[in-house]
């Protein structure tokens, strides 16, 4: 399933596969603190894999010691919290119905309780399971809830986040625990890990590492946040660690180029490309940047080769979907048919009868293209992909078929005559078939022009007529058939 099919399934356009939602749903509660946009990719390419840590500790006491804490006297637990800091936000979505702010509040819980380990062994937290989401939400848009879910729960979790790098909750040694359980253990190994969480850059990434594991990555282009499965063992501090230092990354650089693709411009056949809100360049069906409106920054040249790359796959993708293999061309040849799919926009008929002819010359697939777009008929189109004639021989052919002045037959007579006579002229050819065809000659009786009759009773010949202040003499009358 892709991006797209996803997408329609949430907002309820598809019918719905509830073994693919609930394990969407899993997924998102685990990486609700990434954008929506990174969310709903990962989890189409990683086909919805949970990458759990173990539970080793549940903060129930610390969840509880935030709530406590907090300015919100009708706050009892994470439930009553969420509910409360969420209703101030809610208030603002009138595009949510009530039914949706409430499961808007019970997926933030869910994502919370899975993120603080605070569900039980049936995978719930208070009665809230994926299972009820799922019922719950059969009448909803869930990309509206989901998206504020995520957001709820992600600033939620920030804050308990900092408010545990100063709580400092009432030690117990490991000897008495062992001791009142009447454990015995032969020795006991407590490593506190002082290991420091390093920060490098790498092109335009900055990737947080702890030893050799890769923990998390930033996108210094597009501000994106993006966690590897490490990051998913790290401890709460270790993680606010990170992001607060993305975050500061992100407010202490220089805005990046906010280049942008434009809609595709049928007129120069290419895809425009804008600086903020002025044209910049434009990228063919290829990839390849032309007319630069002003030199590129280095950040520029990387950020509008991905862009080139982009459209390039797009239009590769077209010809791979109807089986055309650009493996069985070469170069030139993948050339002419990625302008076709790309920048002429061919049909997928029209692509898939290119893609028909491996063995064609560039000229014949060029000329054959360009056919096609003019809306030349497969047949005729055929016959300039197997034709022996060059260029300058086909192209009269090709003016006569446009203008409908040529069957396809007199078309193959006319090569089987030139192949046997070289120094044949298609002028001459024509003028010698014309003159073998009898001549017939229609005759049409001279019709009068209403037009022209109704504007003598107005304006009679040697009458005066008066146009903007100025005097005429009506002189004659024209038509484009007919002067009187």
């Amino acid at each position: 399933m892709n991006q797209e099919q996803l997408l329609e399934m949430l907002r309820a356009r598809l019918p719905r596969d509830q073994i693919l939602l609930e394990s969407f749903l899993r997924y998102q509660a685990t990486h609700f603190d990434e954008d929506w946009d990174s969310l709903i990719q990962n989890f189409t390419t990683q086909r919805g894999v949970v990458t759990s840590p173990v539970q080793v500790v549940r903060f129930e006491t610390e969840v509880s010691a935030f709530v406590e804490a907090s300015p919100f006297d009708e706050a009892t637990d994470l439930s009553s919290y969420t509910q409360t800091f969420g209703q101030a936000g809610l208030k603002k979505l009138p595009q949510l119905n009530s039914d949706e702010k409430a499961l808007v509040i019970e997926v933030a819980l869910f994502n919370l309780a899975t993120r603080f380990q605070l569900l039980d062994q049936e995978g719930a937290y208070q009665s809230i399971s994926a299972a009820s989401l799922l019922e719950k939400g059969r009448a909803a848009n869930l990309v509206n809830v989901y998206r504020v879910a995520n957001n709820l729960s992600d600033r939620i979790s920030r804050d308990i986040e900092q408010f545990l790098l100063t709580y400092e909750p009432e030690r117990v040694s490991p000897q008495e625990t062992l001791e009142e359980k009447g454990e015995v253990v032969d020795s006991i190994v407590i490593s506190e890990s002082r290991q420091e969480i390093t920060f490098r850059e790498e092109g335009f990434i900055i990737i947080a590492s702890l030893d050799e594991d890769e923990l998390s990555q930033l996108d210094l282009r597009t501000g994106q946040t993006k966690h590897l499965p490490a990051y998913e063992h790290l401890n709460l501090s270790q993680k606010f660690e990170i992001l607060s230092h993305f975050d500061q990354v992100r407010n202490s650089r220089p805005k990046l180029p906010n280049l942008r693709r434009g809609e595709f411009d049928h007129e120069m056949e290419m895809t425009p490309i804008y600086a903020d809100n002025e044209l910049l360049t434009y990228l063919e069906a290829d990839g390849t940047v032309y007319d630069l409106q002003r030199p590129l920054t280095p950040q520029e040249e990387v950020i509008l080769t991905e862009m080139g790359q982009t459209i390039l796959g797009e239009n590769t993708e077209k010809l791979t979907r109807l089986e055309i293999d650009l493996a069985d061309f070469d170069e030139q040849q993948g050339g002419i048919l990625i302008d076709a799919a790309g920048r002429f926009r061919l049909k997928n008929v029209d692509l898939a009868l290119l893609g028909g002819y491996p063995k064609a010359t560039v000229t014949q697939l060029a000329l054959a293209t360009e056919l096609l777009q003019m809306g030349l008929t497969h047949d005729k189109a055929e016959f300039f992909l197997t034709s022996q004639l060059d260029l300058e021989e086909a192209r009269p052919i090709a003016y006569a078929f446009l203008h409908e002045d040529l069957t396809l037959e007199e078309a193959r007579t006319f090569e089987r005559d030139k192949l046997s006579q070289p120094d044949l002229s298609f002028r001459e050819w024509r003028e010698h078939i014309s003159q073998t065809k009898p001549e017939i000659i229609v005759t049409q009786e001279k019709l009068p022009n209403p037009i022209v009759e109704e504007a003598l009773k107005r304006y009679p010949i040697d009458s005066r007529v008066t146009y903007k202040g100025q005097e005429f003499q009506v002189m004659a009358l024209r038509s484009q058939a007919l002067i009187t």
